[in-house]
């Protein structure tokens, strides 16, 4: 999104910034990953998001674009649920970047 844009989901930044200040919302940085195949290093980092604050915040999601559907893990879901199934699950069955998937295992 940019800077001019605004979100179109009702208040998702307060949402999401409430979130952080009562530590629902956390963010961790690895470091500096270096991918021989690569021609710069990556930055680590992921952010975990509780699923009340993901609701309050991105409720309004819908399961398809323009740019196509939402992935769903279970029928009837949008998106993916993250419990230690489905972690494993994209770990061990989905194509992911070596970052990628160091940044899913460390969290």
């Amino acid at each position: 999104m940019r800077a001019t844009q605004t979100c179109r989901l009702p208040d998702c930044c307060g949402t999401l910034t409430e979130g952080r200040r009562l530590g629902k919302v956390r963010a961790w940085c690895f470091g500096i990953g270096i991918n021989p195949l690569a021609p710069a290093g990556e930055i680590l980092t992921t952010v975990v998001i509780d699923s009340d604050v993901i609701d309050a915040a991105f409720g309004g999601l819908v399961s398809q674009n323009a740019e196509g559907e939402i992935y769903p893990f279970d029928t009837g879901m949008v998106g993916i649920r993250w419990t230690p199934a489905s972690v494993r699950r994209a770990l061990n069955h989905e194509p992911l970047a070596a970052a990628a998937a160091a940044c899913i295992a460390l969290t």
